[in-house]
């Protein structure tokens, strides 16, 4: 791949490793693996993006109690179990598609093939993204890199910013074990960039003027190893010379692919740098997986997460009032990062642990280690004197028979410990060499005990010793446990007091953070070092001896988790659509008998009385009884009239009509947005922020001229989305099974003893999987709702920041002396001239994103009924009409009595009643004692 800054730039680049790492690799272009869905086409989005919540962790990340423990069990259990059955019936969709592809005969205006393959689309797994946000040095690289199992996957570094573009982690599908995508900054948005920092470059050195022309290509070949080879997008360094430079600043994000279990179910972790970065590019980007994350990790290291104002300065004013208005604030977790970097006499003082004593134990320790160098030096002393008797010995044997004898009587020691000296007077070589042997003999039996002692001494020391650093070990392992379960009590009550500080106002009968914010205090060193994957040569980490105690396994079971609610749905989804899909096909291949024979006004007669009462449940009201309730005996299109027309009301009254006074407010506190401004930045920050359209690292002054507007919204936005919508929708939902419950009691009455009982048996529990899989498609609407609202509450600042680009861009333009002053005056005037007018088109916009979003809901809910009608039509005709009317030849019996036989192995196979679909095999028992009476009366004029 050739890159350059001045030219067309590619958008994407993909690389692979392979599992062994070489140094070649195989470079290609391949498909992105999205999470499209056709069937059903507006849902399959909607709940990738669920709401993620897990009501039944402790703050410590742990399950404590065993109910609780077993309650995660069994929900984890009925996942796999739920997903068990998608792949059992995409297998069982799969053979029937071989059935029908063997006819020889058409199948009619069935549909059969088009929704086995439209179901089939649909059995993706969800898409759960997990954005990872915390400060520079915090450590959110180590700590992906300790969930996904690698040593280095993403880059790491001790002393500065390592991570500088938004960096995806995803699970990899494919055969190799590393895949990677490069996505480019579009070459306008990089030539934007490239114009802002020459201009601040020729601000601060004019001698940059000389080399601003030259061009400069940047080569990437193909890949030696993950980490080597991502580094370089990655990486925030900054070589010195050209070779070295960085590619960084031409990278928009990254994607890499790693076969790492935690993320096997779908969560998809994102390490955003971006949101304090200064390119406008990245922040977009780093603002759009905010848009699609599910779940938010908040990540400190442990001896700052437990400041007073750790919430407020991790979780900005900012990105509060964002995560409100995405209605995501039960999404957090808190990370504390680093637990092993602690000092135990600062934790025993601060949180007035007692501090055991070991000086006894240190005392006898010394002494001991005394008594053993004395032992030590005693035998070298000992083997020292051995050493010479033997070479004495060896020389004597070396001397011949007829050499000279000693002078007689002669007095020397041998032993100066002992002070011992024999006297004698030698006559013979024998006599010497059995002195000296003998002499040798004692000293070896001299150093035999100083080694026994040694040992024993040695044993005594070692043990004590042992003894003594697991107790140490021990204190350190009591420090870091109270340390994090004090950060977990104050980081759980810091973040609920922020929560009620700032939403009493907004939550009604809810408080978001009550349930319980998942904390974990984790250290990514100690894991990867009990895992093997540091260096042989560095020292164990004091404090851990068991990776649970790193924690670092329960937040990757904790990952996991987060995916079960997703995964739930989407597989219950498929699940419904099957036996929704299985049921309409039972019916279809059960009616394999003659016709009845019927003269044509009959058939008429009752097909006209079929086509009235699928007319009335559309349309109109099909009864009116004083014991049915009014929503029970309305039609479709009136169900949808009504719902449409609170959900009109609702957005009108809590967020229209609010728009104005919100301005209003907005209004009041502009000016002393700008004041702050003009108070309080540098004039060469005021220019950069400028030079920015208002965004530059820390700041958006954008938002804060939105700020408190939106603070007067949010309370009604977030009552909208969080509250009647979702009551609106539900009403729906159960207004429109009462509705089809009845319409079977009706169509089934007015039959007569023309349905068979097996098909009216088979019609109830139909229309109980039709109701269920309404109520899911409806919670998929109501999901793509709030995911569409996430764009509409955004424009309020995307408007502003339009609107005051003009003004950016003069002040940007300023120069020589009293700069500041002018660029102040221009933002005031602004601000003064302009601001009311500017606060209007941001809420007028705002007003109509929503209306579009009212309009696609409503479409959605509009074409998802039709598509329900039409197949429950199908169905009753199927049912009650077709058996009457048509006659079937031998090639169409072969056929359906072929299908029929599938159905039956795959009903077995599948066994869907036996799960917990939550549908229901027909109308309730009082419900059913209702529509009889109400059946009796019949209808009114």
């Amino acid at each position: 791949m050739d890159t350059t800054t001045t030219g067309s730039m590619q958008q994407q680049t993909e690389v692979q490793f392979p599992v062994e790492q070489s140094a070649h690799h195989g470079h290609q272009q391949d498909q992105h693996q999205g999470m499209e869905s056709t069937f059903p086409s507006e849902l399959a989005m909607c709940y990738e993006t669920l709401s993620v919540k897990d009501a039944d962790e402790t703050a410590d990340g742990r399950m404590e109690q065993s109910g609780e423990s077993q309650a995660c069990n069994d929900i984890a259990g009925s996942v796999s179990a739920l997903e068990e059955a998608v792949e059992k019936g995409k297998a069982v969709l799969r053979d029937l598609v071989c059935v029908f592809n063997q006819a020889h005969v058409s199948v009619g205006d069935t549909g059969w093939r088009n929704g086995i393959k439209e179901l089939l689309q649909s059995a993706k797994k969800p898409e759960v993204v997990i954005g990872v946000l915390g400060a520079t040095g915090a450590g959110k690289s180590s700590l992906i890199n300790a969930i996904i199992d690698e040593k280095g996957m993403l880059a790491t570094n001790c002393m500065r910013a390592a991570t500088a573009v938004a960096t995806e982690v995803a699970y990899n599908d494919g055969p190799r074990r590393y895949k990677a995508e490069v996505h480019f900054i579009q070459p306008e948005e990089w030539k934007r960039e490239l114009e802002i920092l020459c201009h601040e470059m020729l601000d601060e050195n004019p001698d940059i003027n000389a080399i601003r022309t030259t061009r400069e290509k940047i080569k990437a070949t193909t890949l030696g190893s993950s980490q080597t080879s991502s580094s370089p997008y990655i990486d925030s360094k900054s070589g010195t010379g050209r070779e070295d430079a960085g590619l960084w600043p031409l990278i928009k994000s990254v994607r890499l692919y790693v076969k790492a279990q935690a993320l096997a179910t779908g969560a998809v972790l994102v390490d955003l740098p971006g949101l304090y970065d200064s390119n406008a590019a990245r922040v977009a980007v780093a603002d759009d997986y905010l848009k699609r994350c599910a779940a938010h990790w908040i990540v400190a290291p442990i001896n700052r997460a437990v400041d007073d104002k750790i919430a407020q300065s991790l979780v900005s004013k900012h990105l509060k009032s964002q995560m409100i208005f995405d209605c995501v604030c039960d999404s957090l977790t808190f990370i504390c990062t680093k637990t092993d970097d602690i000092c135990v006499t600062e934790v025993q003082m601060c949180l007035g642990l007692k501090s055991p004593s070991f000086d006894r134990e240190e005392e006898e320790k010394r002494d001991l280690a005394t008594e053993v160098q004395m032992l030590d030096e005693e035998k070298a002393r000992v083997q020292g004197l051995l050493n010479e008797t033997q070479d004495r010995i060896d020389s004597l044997e070396d001397v011949s028979i007829e050499d000279p004898l000693p002078s007689p009587l002669k007095r020397r020691w041998i032993s100066d410990a002992e002070s011992i000296f024999v006297e004698f007077q030698i006559v013979s070589k024998e006599e010497i060499l059995r002195a000296y042997k003998a002499q040798k003999s004692e000293l070896r039996g001299r150093r035999n005990a100083l080694i026994q002692q040694r040992k024993v001494k040695g044993e005594v020391l070692k043990r004590l010793t042992v003894e003594l650093a697991q107790k140490h070990a021990s204190n350190i392992q009591t420090c870091i446990r109270e340390r994090n379960n004090y950060s977990k009590t104050e980081i759980t009550k810091h973040f609920q007091q922020l929560n009620r500080e700032n939403d009493n106002r907004i939550l009604h009968g809810k408080t978001e953070l009550e349930g319980g914010l998942p904390v974990f205090c984790v250290s990514t060193k100690a894991y990867q070092k009990l895992q093997g994957r540091l260096q042989k040569n560095e020292p164990e980490v004091a404090g851990f001896t068991e990776l649970e105690q790193t924690e670092i396994p329960q937040l990757q079971a904790h990952c996991i988790r987060l995916t079960e609610g997703p995964r739930e749905a989407l597989s219950k989804l498929f699940l419904i659509e099957l036996k929704k899909l299985l049921q309409s096909m039972s019916l279809w291949s059960s009616a394999t008998g003659s016709a009845h024979v019927l003269s044509d006004a009959k058939m008429q007669e009752m097909e006209a009385g079929y086509k009235e009462a699928v007319a009335k449940m559309e349309k109109a009201s099909l009864f009116h009884h004083p014991l049915t309730a009014s929503c029970q005996s309305q039609g479709m299109q009136e169900l949808q009239d009504q719902l449409f027309c609170r959900l009109h009301k609702t957005f009108a009254r809590n967020i229209f009509e609010k728009l104005d006074d919100a301005c209003h407010r907005g209004s009041q506190g502009l000016g002393e947005v700008v004041a702050d401004w003009n108070e309080s930045v540098y004039w060469s920050t005021y220019r950069a922020i400028c030079r920015r359209s208002g965004v530059w690292k820390g700041y958006n002054w954008n938002r804060e001229v939105a700020h408190p507007m939106l603070e007067y919204i949010s309370s009604y936005w977030i009552r909208t989305f969080n509250e009647e919508v979702s009551f609106h929708l539900e009403s729906f939902s159960q207004n429109v099974k009462s509705c089809l419950d009845i319409f079977h009691k009706h169509v089934v009455s007015s039959a007569d003893e023309s349905i068979a009982e097996q098909n009216n048996a088979k019609l109830q529990k139909s229309l109980g999987t039709a109701a269920g899989s309404l109520k899911y498609q409806v919670q998929g609407i109501e999901e793509a709702l709030r995911t569409r609202q996430k764009t509409a509450n955004r424009l309020f600042v995307e408007v502003i920041a339009a609107e005051l680009d003009g003004t950016f861009w003069r002040c940007a333009n300023e120069a020589g002396t009293g700069m500041l002053k002018r660029m102040q005056a221009l933002m005031q005037r602004e601000a003064e001239v302009n601001g009311a007018e500017i606060l209007r088109k941001s809420a007028q916009r705002v007003s109509e994103e929503l209306s579009n979003i009212l309009k696609q809901t409503e479409d959605e809910i509009t074409r998802m009924v039709r598509a329900r009608v039409r197949e429950l039509a199908r169905d009753y005709h199927t049912a009650i009409i077709t058996p009457q009317i048509i006659k079937l030849s031998e090639q169409e019996m072969q056929l359906k009595s072929e299908v029929a036989e599938a159905l039956r192995k795959a009903e077995q196979h599948l066994a869907l009643d036996q799960l917990n679909l939550g549908v229901e095999d027909g109308p309730a028992e009082q419900l059913r004692m209702t529509l009889s009476a109400a059946v009796e009366t019949g209808p009114q004029a």
